[in-house]
């Protein structure tokens, strides 16, 4: 992912911090219809040293207040079905942006994705965390997936300059 370059007045700007992480193996266990902390552990790039691997977390650095777009995908897949899952994005350990996939009309699936893209106004320290959750309709636990070759669980942001 290349970092997006504006030039103002002959001064160059990049839109940063910037970051990029994912699950390097699938994250198994989830307990059925409960919001999980998703433990992205592998970090693709970051220019600011701001996602901790211990505790899943993006916090804004210091003089990095501003406005953030965040991008993010959870692939939940299970053994038998899942009613609905919800991906969650949280700050400051409070719901901010959420999508759910819904299978209503009693045609459940085994797997899917969802992606949340949102533009959000984000303070010195405050601390982005993604949560999932699955119900599965038997009680039994789901799994994000994830790997290497193409991630489909993984979280994206960056700062945008100028706004």
């Amino acid at each position: 992912m290349a970092l997006i370059k504006v030039a103002n007045n002959g001064i160059s700007n990049v839109n940063t911090p910037a970051f990029a992480v994912r699950l390097s193996a699938d994250q198994t266990g989830l307990a059925d219809n409960v919001n999980t902390l998703v433990e992205f552990n592998t970090i693709e790039f970051d220019t600011d040293n701001a996602f901790n691997t211990s505790t899943y977390a993006f916090t804004v650095p210091t003089g990095k207040a501003g406005t953030y777009c965040l991008i993010c995908s959870l692939h939940f897949k299970h053994s038998g079905q899942i009613n609905h899952s919800d991906t969650t994005i949280f700050k400051n350990n409070v719901a901010l942006r959420g999508v759910r996939f819904n299978s209503s009309s009693g045609d459940y699936e085994d797997e899917g994705s969802e992606i949340i893209t949102t533009l959000e106004t984000l303070a010195v320290g405050d601390v982005i965390t993604i949560q999932g959750r699955a119900n599965s309709g038997d009680g039994t636990t789901t799994t994000l997936e994830g790997g290497t070759n193409v991630p489909t669980s993984f979280l994206r942001g960056f700062r945008l300059i100028g706004v």
